[in-house]
């Protein structure tokens, strides 16, 4: 479904330019005097994986305090350079969480007749596919960047939460070694707590959620200073 973005951090106000890309998270905002309010968020992009959601509000980003700044001020602190960290200070009601993200390159390109096509691909670079909006009364798609090899090797999902239940969760790893795996509710408490010496590849872990309530839950990984957190729904 088309979504209506009047503010967003996915284009310019220039969208006569037909197209652009950027380093970010695939967030539609707009400014608020507690923070950058999240109007939307782009399904199947960093911020979406992260567990953001519409309604919450981003008191800071890297340390630099958002609350009470512009939108322009607040999309250039929120952009950066494609695989660059970002860590935000998410207000959800009365709750303050702290989330671990990664910019990803993400390309906005009109959509519709007549559309110049402005952004050129690089040979080894695979556009994804994430959502479409209506900016300023324009038809957009919005692409996560990815790049290939030249011998064209398919993207690796390194880290990856592959199933989620309350009997079982697996985690598909990127590299062999010791991890640490916590589950916490949608307002970042922790719930349980795993470790284990995990493979490359996909990796089973049995416990028992039976007395969890339904509702949204996050994992974090934890793996060679590195973390990743991904969402699951327990049923």
């Amino acid at each position: 479904m088309k979504k209506l973005w009047a503010l967003s951090l996915l284009a310019s106000v220039q969208m006569s330019l037909a197209a652009e890309s950027f380093g970010g998270i695939g967030l539609a905002i707009y400014p608020s005097e507690f923070g950058a309010e999240i109007a939307d968020v782009v399904k199947g992009s960093v911020a979406e994986k992260a567990g953001l959601m519409t309604g919450d509000f981003l008191l800071s980003a890297n340390g630099i305090p958002l609350e009470g700044e512009s939108l322009e001020y607040d999309m250039e602190v929120l952009r950066g350079n494609p695989g660059e960290n970002l860590v935000l200070s998410v207000m959800r009601g009365n709750d303050t969480l702290t989330l671990h993200l990664q910019r990803e390159k993400i390309v906005v390109q009109s959509d519709g007749e007549g559309s110049p096509v402005l952004y050129k691909k690089s040979a080894n670079e695979n556009l994804v596919f994430l959502d479409e909006v209506e900016l300023s009364g324009l038809n957009a798609k919005v692409y996560a960047s990815k790049e290939t090899s030249t011998k064209d090797i398919p993207i690796s999902e390194s880290q990856s939460l592959d199933s989620f239940s309350r009997t079982e969760i697996v985690l598909n790893l990127e590299n062999s070694g010791f991890a640490e795996m916590e589950l916490l509710t949608a307002k970042g408490e922790r719930v349980q707590k795993f470790q284990m010496e995990g493979v490359a590849g996909k990796n089973s872990i049995e416990w028992n959620g039976s007395k969890l309530p339904r509702g949204s839950y996050f994992v974090r990984i934890s793996q060679n200073g590195k973390n990743y957190y991904f969402k699951g729904m327990l049923r």
